[in-house]
């Protein structure tokens, strides 16, 4: 009776994550929730709350719903305190799988918060799919974040999906394209993973260098 009851208990702890990975995804990707994140909003994670609470029900089921709640790292708009905090969080470590990282638009947090992100990062080395989220265009614009967190992420050997999200409000100047960055410290870091495959970028085109376009004296044909 008991690994009965266990069983119906990794079956709704399974649930549940499928349900906070969804409701995670729809907050990234949805257009709907932009302007709750440019604002600076947290990802609300009802799902990662009702697995705080399971921890807390009873003895035999705190270890695995603990287990469950690590699976994802949760880093949403993030500050000193809650960088500092994640380092000696007893859900995260080896067993987690995805990581969500974002930045509200007035973020003016100190940059020692990077040496924070970089310490949990040790302690999950095994994430596969890492969101990279900002709405900064100043000291956490995506490509400040980005050169940073290529800085710290080395030991994700793992990685195989890496999601560059901007909510920045564009300047488009009357073009219809994005501006291309160069940023080869991504590339380079990517190249080291093994086992990546999925770059998806949002409202960033980043580049290995610049080539420079040759010349030509067109002369129409009459």
């Amino acid at each position: 009776m008991e690994s009965a009851s266990s069983m119906v208990f990794e079956l709704v702890l399974e649930e549940t994550h499928i349900q906070r990975v969804a409701c995670l995804r729809d907050w990234q990707e949805s257009r709907i929730y932009r302007l709750r994140r440019e604002s600076g909003l947290r990802f609300s994670d009802e799902w990662g709350k009702t697995l705080s609470r399971l921890c807390l029900v009873h003895p035999s089921w705190t270890n695995l719903a603990r287990f469950t709640l690590g699976r994802i790292l949760m880093l949403s708009d993030l500050t000193m305190s809650s960088a500092r905090a994640a380092i000696s969080t007893p859900s995260l470590g080896s067993w987690t799988r995805d990581a969500y990282l974002s930045f509200s638009k007035d973020c003016d947090e100190h940059e020692m918060i990077w040496n924070f992100i970089g310490q949990t990062l040790a302690r999950t080395p095994n994430i596969v799919s890492f969101c990279l989220q900002t709405a900064s265009e100043t000291s956490y614009s995506i490509y400040y974040c980005t050169v940073r967190l290529c800085d710290i992420m080395p030991g994700l050997t793992q990685l195989h999906t890496l999601r560059i999200y901007s909510d920045a409000d564009l300047k488009v100047h009357g073009s219809i394209f994005l501006d291309i960055i160069e940023c080869p410290t991504l590339f380079r870091t990517l190249e080291a993973f093994p086992n990546f495959q999925r770059l998806v970028l949002r409202n960033f085109v980043p580049c290995f260098e610049y080539v420079q376009a040759p010349y030509y004296n067109w002369i129409p044909v009459s």
